[in-house]
């Protein structure tokens, strides 16, 4: 279904569908997701929003789950994409995210974190992160683990940081 608007789009964003975009958005407020089994497809284009927060954000008391994938060359989101702890889940198949923040499950499996500004995925919580694929780079760290949590990295992935660590971890 084509919308008129990008909020319109959000609107009938539910549970199990996929919002494929069809130009470049700018947001002046950041994608609250609540729904399970969502995907996001940037189809080549650009997400970028106005509130240097956050530009999704993955409800974690709603369980919310989401899959990010780029089905042409050059898609990326600009800012954050913050999986809130308490049972949300993100997947980053493809296309290119500028810092994950990870309070709740995350699994990579292709795709590009690239942050200019600090740690590219910062795992806070007790989760389980399973990364298989991509790369991840950040300014500072490419993952920072800031709490305990359940780390896989195996397959084709690189991760590199240009501080000291490519993976940072300060618990113990």
């Amino acid at each position: 279904t084509n919308y008129a608007t990008f909020d319109e789009a959000l609107t009938n964003w539910t549970d199990g569908t996929t919002l494929t975009l069809l130009a470049d958005v700018t947001l002046t407020e950041c994608i609250k997701t609540y729904e399970k089994g969502l995907s996001l497809d940037l189809n080549g284009h650009k997400i970028e929003c106005s509130d240097t927060s956050w530009t999704i954000w993955i409800d974690g008391a709603s369980g919310s789950e989401l899959t990010i994938r780029d089905s042409q060359d050059g898609g990326h989101i600009n800012g954050n994409v913050y999986a809130v702890g308490g049972g949300s889940k993100l997947c980053l198949e493809s296309g290119t995210v500028e810092t994950v923040l990870a309070n709740g499950d995350f699994t990579m499996t292709g795709g590009r974190i690239i942050s200019e500004d600090g740690s590219g995925l910062n795992v806070n919580y007790e989760v389980d992160v399973v990364i298989s694929g991509g790369e991840i780079y950040g300014s500072e760290y490419g993952v920072w683990m800031i709490s305990q949590g359940n780390v896989i990295i195996s397959g084709d992935t690189k991760i590199t940081g240009a501080g000291q660590y490519a993976i940072r971890s300060t618990t113990s």
